[in-house]
């Protein structure tokens, strides 16, 4: 995957589309007093392969909100267990 069609999979408006799950919510990872830096992990179901896909946008009302930024990588999933603390014992 290049990072034009995962711009056009963020705008829903990809051809392929169909073929694309999201495996992760957006998340935002970074903001800035410009910008906004998101990213969510995708599926492509033809091969199972997961895609990891960065973007921005602009944080303010005198901006395009459009996409920008994008970069693609392939990813794997891996389980992690994970500890948090909590204020009772129960």
């Amino acid at each position: 995957m290049d990072a034009t069609k995962a711009q056009l999979i963020l705008q829903e408006d990809c051809e392929e589309q169909e073929f694309y799950e999201a495996e992760t919510s957006e998340e935002i990872t970074d903001q800035s007093r410009w910008s906004t830096f998101y990213e969510q992990v995708f599926k492509d179901t033809r091969d199972g392969t997961f895609w990891e896909i960065s973007w921005s946008r602009g944080s303010t009302e005198q901006q395009d909100f459009g996409v920008e930024d994008v970069s693609v990588q392939q990813v794997w999933p891996r389980e992690v267990t994970r500890t948090i603390y909590v204020n009772s014992p129960e």
